[in-house]
């Protein structure tokens, strides 16, 4: 459906597996080679916990 490359990013909730693509490709009309392309760039989202933790991020910072 052309829905990958520069101009398009997917944007996943972090419960996924990081590399989810790669699984049960039985299950979708792509090769992997094109799953791969198309997961190129992805965003994998997560909620903070509770506001309330000392653990530090990607950016440094706590979400307390």
């Amino acid at each position: 459906m052309g829905f990958y490359g520069p101009k398009i990013v997917w944007m996943f909730l972090g419960f996924l597996s990081a590399t989810f693509w790669r699984e049960k490709l039985e299950d979708v009309d792509c090769t992997p080679e094109e799953m791969i392309q198309s997961a190129e760039g992805s965003f994998f989202i997560e909620f903070t916990e509770d506001g309330r933790t000392e653990k530090r991020g990607i950016a440094n910072v706590t979400s307390k």
